[in-house]
């Protein structure tokens, strides 16, 4: 189906009408669940790495993690150790390997986000990562492009609209209250109530320059954005 021409709300519309995830929570598809509540439902893979192989499944639509709210996460991967707690008394297990197959190309075979606990025994063969040499300036290269840049800019970024709470407008209208001619009884004043309309003075002068330098890191944010790889290009794999 041609998806071009959709809006991002039809596409997602389209993509949980086709999901056997989203049609598994539903009900409308059997499954093995062994622990359901308002956010997530748990069910054994039909397909296990190993004996036990659970799937922790948001019951919301969600594509990828990066497209996951920051909260439910945190609560997937709380059920996600308890989930393992109970396969290690259960089933006489050795370990459980937790991961996330995040993308087709990451190995993700559905366009449903999910946490994989896998039981573990002892030379079972999963997993085999290969060890690769690297060298320690490809290694500072990789560093240098990962650390301060996007990490920490992505938290930037989530953290100011808390700081837009402060608007300009209700800056300009104190100033403009402050501003108003005095009478003879506010024109006496105590020192220490002067002292305080420095401190206030000072405080919208701070605010005016935070929200100016908000700006011009909001500017040079979109710019840089343009640059970055899209989530939703990831996101729309599983479309083509």
């Amino acid at each position: 189906m041609d998806t071009q021409n959709m809006s991002a709300q039809e596409i997602l519309e389209l993509q949980k009408k086709n999901c056997i995830f989203c049609k598994i929570i539903a009900k409308e598809i059997p499954s093995y669940e062994i622990y359901s509540d308002e956010k997530v439902s748990v069910i054994l893979d039909i397909n296990p790495a190993h004996e036990g192989h659970c799937l922790i499944l948001p019951k919301n639509h969600y594509q990828i993690l990066p497209q996951v709210p920051l909260d439910l996460i945190g609560y997937m991967f709380t059920i996600a150790k308890k989930t393992s707690r109970t396969l290690l008394k259960s089933l006489g297990i050795q370990g459980t390997t937790i991961f996330v197959a995040n993308g087709a190309l990451a190995g993700q075979k559905a366009p449903h986000f999910m946490i994989h606990v896998v039981p573990r025994q002892r030379g079972d063969q999963l997993f085999k990562i290969p060890k690769n040499s690297i060298s320690a300036e490809e290694l500072l290269s990789i560093k240098n492009k990962l650390v301060g840049e996007q990490i920490i800019q992505q938290e930037k970024q989530e953290i100011e609209p808390v700081k837009q709470e402060i608007k300009q407008e209700e800056v300009i209208e104190q100033k403009h209250v402050e501003n108003k001619p005095q009478t003879v009884e506010e024109r006496i004043v105590d020192p220490k109530e002067e002292s305080k309309k420095e401190i206030q003075e000072d405080v919208v002068e701070k605010v005016e320059e935070e929200l100016n330098s908000e700006n011009k890191v909001k500017e040079n944010n979109k710019q840089e954005q343009k640059k970055d790889t899209n989530i939703d290009d990831i996101a729309n794999l599983f479309l083509n």
